[in-house]
């Protein structure tokens, strides 16, 4: 009988496991979204400390991760090294379609993001 509960357990936590780092992924793109949403010029320190917490974070994608990464390194635009990754990440259509358009947004970024993808970040935060 134990080893029927325990077995039961066991399925049943399997269930749940790739939930978990989807899920994980979801919430990091709403908060790079609502983080680019008053990004002006350069990170601030409420910003810089979510995005360092993002870029470390394992149990999100490389892809979410180096997004995060190239944003505490923008100085009005990324470098030329952070758009040529975001462009990889933009062009794969292995990656999710929520973090290629954030990719592209900060690919594209000029001191702050335009109305078009004010849009489409609202949209993806409300989600």
């Amino acid at each position: 009988m134990n080893a029927t509960k325990a077995i039961r357990r066991f399925l049943l936590i399997l269930l749940f496991v790739p939930v978990i780092p989807c899920f994980a992924g979801e919430v990091a793109q709403q908060e790079l979204a609502k983080i680019l949403m008053n990004f002006h010029h350069f990170a601030n320190d409420e910003q810089k400390a979510k995005l360092n917490t993002l870029a470390s974070d394992s149990s999100l994608s490389d892809p979410e991760r180096t997004i995060a990464q190239a944003l505490l390194g923008v100085k009005h635009w990324p470098s030329d090294e952070d758009k040529a990754k975001l462009n990889g990440i933009a062009s794969d259509s292995d990656v999710p379609d929520a973090v290629r358009e954030l990719a592209r947004i900060v690919h594209d970024l000029k001191h702050q993001i335009s109305d078009t993808d004010r849009q489409e970040l609202s949209a993806m935060i409300s989600q």
